[in-house]
């Protein structure tokens, strides 16, 4: 959503490259000459975003050009596990792990729908050992496979592009050649490829499943959309000064306004932790019910149940600048510091689920089938 309010803060640049995507990859058309039609785009992006004052971004600065080689921190990361200091922050790895496993049996799947089959195991193999051994470098980030490959395969991408893309990433990190070509590259230049990446990955979901099961689809989507728009709102209430020094903290008054104008906000904290384990439990469970595989549908919701008890969805609570995720029964399992005065902030919704694995359950005993209109 934030590539979609840059083409449309910037249009000159925004609205010509989105054009030319629409062009080349919906319309069909190639560029003369064989050039490819992404190169076009990012070049003629490029230029805009000079003649129009976007580009150059910021001042030059060339100091950290030169030989950047990784620095191993091996024995930081052993005396961290030594000294037990990873324990505290097991809350917040246990999420970020499931949230990775499930992005890249995402890309599997998506991979698979283009007609494109990789063995998961080996996938998830390679993924994890590449993570672990980056975080012998010291970064804190999990890598991930490569999203958008129905996207990329229309394009033309094959081997070579995710050889060549890696090469190139690579001598980047080691020139330190970052600082000059985002000085004279604006992301604005080739967002109209991202946007159009998000498209063809919307556009598989619904052709790659049947017409009846895509009320799944869309309710997959909600929980999504929810986090961002929350996410957008608490941005929003930071820059009217909520959560900085002179402001007021994220707390209960925070809820009171959002109350005051009619917006249960709390709906949107829950939703932002676990956001897809909860689009994957919600759309199973559509389609589960539309298959009327009742009894199937009550065991996902008790496994959400159940997953909302351990901390792992909807558990939030409030620290001075943000809501972020609590799971209290896993902090005490460690014998980390306690972030909440419960053991199961979440205990509601665990309620809600156990109660809708309920309705399921007897969901027979009430309902007759409807033959007024086909089953889709």
């Amino acid at each position: 959503m934030n590539f979609l309010f840059s083409t449309f803060a910037h249009p000159i640049v925004g609205f010509v490259t989105l054009g030319l995507v629409l062009l080349f990859y919906f319309g069909q058309l190639k560029p003369r000459g064989g050039i490819p039609p992404a190169l076009v785009v990012l070049v003629v992006g490029v230029a805009l975003a000079w003649a129009t004052g976007l580009a150059p971004m910021g001042k030059l600065t060339l100091g950290d050009i030169g030989w950047r080689p990784p620095v191993p921190v091996v024995a930081d990361l052993l005396g961290g596990f030594a000294g037990g200091k990873f324990l505290p922050y097991l809350s917040v790895i246990l999420p970020m792990g499931l949230l990775n496993l499930l992005a890249s049996l995402q890309c599997i799947e998506s991979a698979a729908a283009a007609g494109d089959s990789y063995s998961p195991r080996s996938s998830l193999l390679v993924n994890g050992a590449c993570t672990f051994a980056a975080a012998c470098f010291g970064s804190p980030f999990p890598t991930s496979l490569y999203i958008g490959h129905p996207a990329w395969k229309r394009m033309g991408a094959r081997a070579g592009y995710s050889t060549a893309n890696g090469i190139f990433v690579t001598i980047v990190c080691l020139t330190g050649a970052m600082s000059p070509i985002a000085w004279a590259v604006p992301a604005d230049c080739g967002l109209a490829i991202i946007i159009w990446i998000g498209f063809i990955i919307t556009i598989q979901a619904f052709e790659a499943t049947p017409q009846r099961h895509w009320p799944a689809v869309i309710m997959g989507m909600v929980p999504v959309i929810l986090a961002w728009v929350t996410f957008s709102m608490m941005n929003s209430a930071r820059i009217g000064g909520a959560g900085s020094a002179a402001g007021p903290a994220f707390g209960p008054g925070l809820l009171s306004a959002f109350h005051g104008a009619g917006i249960a906000i709390e709906g949107g904290f829950a939703i932002g932790q676990g956001t897809f384990c909860s689009a994957l439990i919600f759309s199973t469970i559509t389609v589960l019910v539309i298959d009327r595989k009742l009894v199937s549908a009550a065991l996902w919701s008790l496994a959400a149940s159940l997953l909302s008890l351990l901390g792992f969805l909807h558990s939030w609570r409030f620290v001075p600048g943000d809501a972020v995720g609590s799971m209290p029964l896993v902090d005490r399992l460690v014998g980390a510091p306690s972030t909440s005065p419960t053991l199961f902030p979440a205990s509601q919704y665990a309620i809600a689920y156990a109660c809708l694995a309920v309705v399921l359950l007897l969901a027979r005993a009430f309902t007759v089938h409807d033959n007024s209109e086909p089953h889709m």
